[in-house]
């Protein structure tokens, strides 16, 4: 039976990766987050968004957003169907960054699947969607 203490120790192996990165952009591990996320998922562009798919709390959200705004690195433009919502673009000058926040992610699945075949990798993620499943999570989410 996996344990607990396994998921917080991949996450704390995974955020690590990004200490340099945070120390040289004066940047927080949300930032960097929400950075990635907007990256590696262009169809998702709401703050809302975040806090539903990503995980990340609504209050994290609101100050990341508002730092990498001030930072130049996102804007928020209105939504033209619906007033009450910004949608989030990365700016050119967030390139930089991104680039290497993908380096990094890079090099963490490839040590993280090291030795790992495809095709337990495809089990894997079976077993993860069914469990999201079993869970009450939908497949168009």
């Amino acid at each position: 039976m996996l344990k607990l203490p396994l998921y917080s120790f991949i996450l704390k192996k995974y955020n690590s990766m990004f200490d340099d990165l945070s120390k040289e952009y004066k940047i927080t591990q949300a930032e960097i987050d929400i950075l990635a996320f907007l990256y590696n998922n262009p169809e998702y562009k709401y703050a809302q968004q975040l806090v539903d798919v990503r995980g990340i709390s609504k209050a994290q959200v609101s100050i990341a957003i508002e730092k990498l705004v001030k930072k130049g690195l996102l804007i928020r433009k209105a939504d033209s169907q619906n007033r009450r919502c910004n949608i989030l673009l990365l700016t050119n000058k967030s390139d930089e960054i991104i680039s290497k926040i993908r380096k990094i992610q890079n090099q963490f699945n490839g040590i993280s699947k090291k030795e790992i075949s495809e095709e337990e990798m495809e089990i894997f993620n079976k077993v993860l969607v069914q469990i999201y499943i079993n869970l009450g999570g939908k497949m168009n989410e």
